[in-house]
């Protein structure tokens, strides 16, 4: 019987010099305790693409009506095989035993909405489950929040444009441009990346708490998106999974170096493996990502999200005695 593995992580987020801003790439590598466990079907649930939402019907559910909508909660979805690969959607409602979750796109469809070619379904028709607290602004940063001084950003991709966050003089998160609305319940999700402005003269270390990630994890990338590396050690390009068979010529991955204070931009080279875009020579698939951080692709052309997953695969065994 394995344990499932927790651990910790802890994250530095750069100082600034007290006039100039210094930029850290960071995402939420750790998840939040399985609260709920269990199978369900796609049989029957449909996806509505008027307001972005996927049924999910829950084999033999044992929870009440809206349980999980008083705080932000993610479902977790995966095929039942051994080691298939999961995707985290925000649950928006439900009964006691269909999910309807968020999503821009099916996840059963079989048709691509873009070239109207056949595709094969994001999921197959019976997944499993497993319902968690999302993470959110207030309780990633925890009580590092206070640190951050008022010309400290936190900025976060919405998929065509940055959106700043400040920690409010009021003592919570809000918009950078509106100190009293309260966001702290702002979700963090598992696959985003985060990017954070800091002026104040001192870094702040971010520590988390969790479950390390046990499955691969799957990022769905159908135009511009901030991606984080998903898992709390270093991986390297060629384990990010981005470069599969939906990837074009014309897309580029950037990863920000801390260093020079520069993105760095990464094509699939016509060799096959990953290259700085200028130089496509140069074999850089073991170009590493560091732990916690974040990645920024661009497609040259957008791509439907039915069509846009890319899996991350393992890089380290969860079930070893020495995962921490």
């Amino acid at each position: 019987v394995y344990t499932i593995p927790q651990g910790y992580t802890k994250i530095e987020i750069a100082a600034g010099d007290g006039s100039t801003a210094a930029l850290t790439s960071i995402s939420a590598t750790l998840l939040r305790d399985v609260e709920f466990a269990g199978e369900a079907t796609f049989d029957g649930a449909t996806y509505n693409d008027t307001s972005d939402t996927q049924e999910l019907v829950v084999t033999g559910a044992d929870f009440s009506a809206d349980q999980w909508t008083d705080e932000p909660y993610l479902a977790f979805i995966s095929s039942r095989l051994p080691n298939g690969p999961e995707e985290a959607f925000e649950i928006s409602s439900h009964t006691t035993n269909t999910l309807t979750l968020k999503s821009t796109f099916g996840l059963r469809e079989t048709t691509d909405p873009i070239s109207d070619e056949p595709i094969t379904p994001r999921f197959p028709e019976d997944v499993s489950v497993k319902i968690r607290k999302a993470t959110t602004l207030a309780s990633f940063f925890g009580s590092t929040g206070p640190s951050f001084g008022a010309n400290d950003v936190v900025f976060a991709w919405d998929g065509t444009s940055w959106k700043g966050f400040i920690y409010s003089f009021l003592g919570h998160w809000s918009p950078s441009t509106d100190d009293f609305e309260d966001v702290d319940d702002t979700i963090i999700f598992p696959n985003q990346g985060l990017f954070v402005s800091r002026v104040t003269a001192s870094p702040v270390i971010v520590t988390l708490f969790g479950e390390v990630p046990s499955a691969p994890q799957i990022n769905t990338i159908a135009g511009a998106a901030f991606v984080s590396n998903r898992y709390p050690v270093a991986t390297t390009l060629a384990e990010s999974g981005i470069n599969n068979s939906s990837w074009q010529s014309t897309d580029t991955l950037y990863v920000w170096n801390q260093t020079t204070s520069q993105w760095d931009a990464f094509i699939v080279s016509f060799l096959g493996h990953w290259s700085p875009a200028t130089d496509d020579f140069d074999d850089q698939d073991g170009k590493v990502i560091p732990a916690n951080s974040a990645m920024f692709v661009t497609r040259g052309t957008a791509i439907s999200g039915e069509s846009g997953e890319t899996v991350t695969t393992l890089p380290y065994n969860p079930f070893a005695p020495s995962a921490q």
